[in-house]
């Protein structure tokens, strides 16, 4: 329990009664048994008596305590209330200086606040003016346009000529001052842009349209400057002339879908020669024909649109502002850095041509620099060899001919798509004919490579009438005995002269049909040297395998050793498959014939030495001086001589 804190002047004696838990009962019951447990032969009477009058002492000195406390602490009570009062007192003097801060600035707000809605009301009076002003200026030069516009632009078939390139400029002058002036609303201006403004605007564009429309197909450029004139004045050309463009486009994308759809070509085949009232069948058509000559209508369509916008592209690049009076093409200043001259002359080098301008809107979303025939000639390509590609995946058949007419079909393209020069031909194979010529050219490699091929047949099998043919050589080499590689050799090394010439007309045969292109001939000559090289190492190999036994080689033995007749057989072949190749350099084609010469000279020379030893052994054993005509000869060697 905590102990209860006793005023020093009432001392210890106090302290009991102070406590928080004193019970008054049990003190009296605590002060009478003790009193009566003590050794003191007192009363009860006189015990209380003196309890009591013990009690009344310390409650008189509680008392006078008291009063003394309440003494003292009036004093400090006064002095504080003395305090408090000075403290009102100043209180009451702020609060008064505040109510006058209060009022002076009440006069203060008053003074600032009514000048400035004064000068706010006459700023908004002043700007109200200023637009009223510039409304009144603006509809009076609409009005001014207007009228200069009926001038330009009359309607009616009694009035003058119209002027549509100035009236073009007035139009463009309208329709700034109508936008930059805020003028819509206002019931004069649009009253006025209904009835005379958009008539002759819808009649400029068209007549513009009109213009170049017939100058584009009649080719006339003169009809093309005036309605590119009149749309640059308009500030439209860019929009329109490129929207044209992407027209025609789209128009070639209309005529290219389904053209060659091989459902389609089957049908118009089956349903033409169901009508075919010839005989002989010389009216019926075939797939091949048909697909060919919708190629061809497509290419003489893609020329002349391609012709037409050439046409149109260089009437815009001659065509320039020669008047920048003010910018009416919204062109950026970074497009004219680029394409002026950089100096601040009023020359035509530091003005865009029409072209420039023509370019920036097609290529707003690919890549810069591409010109107007340019951008056609890339989009109508790729759509064109999207369906090719679309009819050759759809049908075997129509990539089957198509890559066997490679040659027509390059002919349907290049020749008439020169004219378009300069192009990027070289995307004509990327896109659509790199497939075809490719293969083409592999199967045109492999008729060839089957030429040689039959020119050197496999050996027969092991034993397959080797008892026949021993017998038939034993007899013919007057009872030598060939071994049973030689013999084989002798029968099947030396090709027949037809099949050489087999060689030799299949290369004229495919260099003739590649050589209405020259990339198509070069590849085919390619593969015809590549041939050549073939047959030359083949024939080596074959050579090697003959001269395995050089004693046998007599060229002037009777009856002539078979290898001998094989030797000279190869050499034989092999240099009339060269003189082959050299008459096909006479007829211009560069046929690679070096390693067939290279060949049959180092043979041939071997043979020579040969021969040589073989008439100085005959003279020798003949003991004469006689020269070598008398000596027997051979119809074989006639490459040696």
């Amino acid at each position: 329990m905590e102990e209860a804190r006793v005023h020093p002047e009432l001392g210890a004696g106090y302290a009991e009664f102070l406590a928080a838990d004193f019970d008054p009962l049990q003190y009296a019951r605590r002060i009478s048994r003790g009193d009566k447990d003590s050794s003191s032969k007192d009363t009860d009477n006189d015990q209380m008596a003196r309890a009591m009058e013990a009690l009344g002492k310390r409650a008189d000195a509680l008392d006078g305590l008291l009063q003394q406390t309440v003494i003292a602490s009036h004093a400090d009570l006064l002095k504080q209330v003395v305090g408090v009062k000075a403290l009102d007192a100043s209180l009451a003097q702020v609060e008064d200086n505040v109510r006058e801060i209060k009022a002076y600035m009440h006069a203060l707000r008053t003074r600032i606040r009514v000048p400035y809605q004064q000068s706010q009301a006459y700023t908004s009076q002043a700007s109200n003016l200023h637009a009223a002003i510039r409304h009144v200026r603006a509809t009076a030069r609409f009005i001014q346009l207007v009228r200069r516009l009926q001038t330009q632009i009359p309607l009616g078939s009694a009035s003058g000529a119209p002027d549509f390139a100035l009236g073009a400029l007035t139009l463009l002058d309208i329709e700034r001052a109508v936008t930059g002036g805020d003028l819509e609303g206002i019931h004069i201006v649009d009253q006025g842009m209904e009835t005379i403004v958009k008539p002759r605007r819808d009649r400029t564009i068209a007549q513009a349209e009109q213009m170049l429309e017939s100058g584009i197909r009649l080719r006339n450029q003169g009809d093309i400057a005036g309605g590119l004139q009149i749309l640059f004045n308009l500030g439209m050309l860019a929009t329109a002339v490129a929207a044209r463009v992407r027209q025609y486009v789209s128009d070639w994308e209309s005529a290219v879908r389904g053209r060659l759809d091989p459902r389609d070509v089957s049908a118009y085949v089956r349903d033409h020669n169901s009508r075919a009232k010839s005989i002989d069948g010389s009216d019926m058509v075939g797939i091949t024909g048909v697909v060919l000559s919708r190629i061809e209508g497509l290419v003489d369509d893609l020329l002349a649109r391609g012709l037409e916008l050439r046409v149109l592209e260089r009437v815009l690049a001659r065509k320039r502002d020669v008047l920048p009076r003010f910018d009416v093409s919204n062109f950026s200043s970074s497009l004219a850095a680029d394409i002026g001259s950089g100096g601040g002359g009023g020359g035509s080098g530091a003005t865009p041509s029409f072209l420039d301008l023509v370019a920036r809107e097609l290529n707003s979303s690919s890549s810069a620099g591409i010109r107007v025939v340019a951008f056609w000639w890339r989009e109508a390509l790729s759509l064109l060899a999207a369906e090719i590609n679309s009819a050759c995946t759809e049908s075997s058949v129509i990539r089957q001919m198509l890559t066997n007419s490679y040659p027509r079909v390059v002919q349907l393209f290049v020749p008439k798509l020169e004219q378009l020069q300069p192009l990027d031909l070289p995307l004509l194979w990327d896109q659509m004919l790199g497939n075809f010529e490719a293969e083409y050219v592999s199967r045109a490699a492999s008729r060839i490579e089957d030429a040689v091929t039959r020119c050197y047949p496999p050996p027969p099998p092991p034993g397959l009438m080797e008892a026949q043919e021993r017998r038939s050589l034993v007899a013919s080499t007057g009872g030598i005995m060939a071994t049973g590689s030689e013999l084989i050799t002798a029968v099947s090394v030396v090709p027949n002269r037809k099949l050489v010439a087999g060689v030799i007309r299949s290369m004229s045969t495919e260099l003739e049909m590649a050589k209405s292109d020259a990339r198509l001939a070069a590849a085919v000559t390619g593969a015809a040297s590549s041939a050549a090289r073939t047959f030359a190492s083949i024939t080596e190999t074959k050579i090697a395998t003959v001269t395995v036994n050089p004693s046998v080689l007599n060229p002037f033995g009777v009856p002539p050793h078979p290898l001998t007749k094989s030797l000279v057989g190869l050499l034989n072949t092999a240099d009339a498959l060269r003189l082959g190749i050299e008459e096909l350099g006479d007829r211009g084609f560069s046929v690679d014939s070096a390693s067939l010469r290279a060949l049959v000279d180092k043979n041939a020379a071997s043979l020579l030495d040969i021969a040589d030893r073989a008439v100085t052994e005959a003279i020798y054993q003949a003991g004469t001086s006689a020269d070598s005509s008398s000596l027997p000869s051979l119809d074989l060697f006639d490459i040696a001589a």
